[in-house]
């Protein structure tokens, strides 16, 4: 039992620590594009998750339109809100899985 008791943390932190590099990852991208007016190359290399955000507006919206940087800073956080829920949602999953198996 203590193993089990001792090997369920390791595992959390693990999948916690996962979470929190996509999420540091997502505060280095909203700090890439605060204050910035246009594109490049080189922000969309280095940030994919905003390449990949200004992709899926341009799609959404009218054929053929240009996605502003401001845009898709504005919808950043959201993207952190669902990311980090995502991850509680896992997490507590996971806890509420073992409770069922271990009691």
């Amino acid at each position: 039992m203590l193993a089990v008791v001792e090997g369920h943390p390791a595992r959390q932190i693990r999948q916690e620590i996962d979470g929190e590099t996509r999420l540091s990852g997502l505060g280095v991208a909203a700090e890439a594009v605060k204050g910035r007016v246009r594109w490049s190359n080189k922000l969309r290399q280095d940030h994919r998750l905003l390449a990949a955000l200004e992709k899926l507006m341009q799609r959404l919206g009218p054929a053929g339109s240009r996605v502003p940087v401001q845009n898709v800073a504005k919808v950043v956080p959201f993207v952190g809100v669902f990311i980090g829920a995502s991850m509680n949602s896992a997490i507590l999953g996971s806890v509420a899985a073992d409770a069922q198996r271990y009691c």
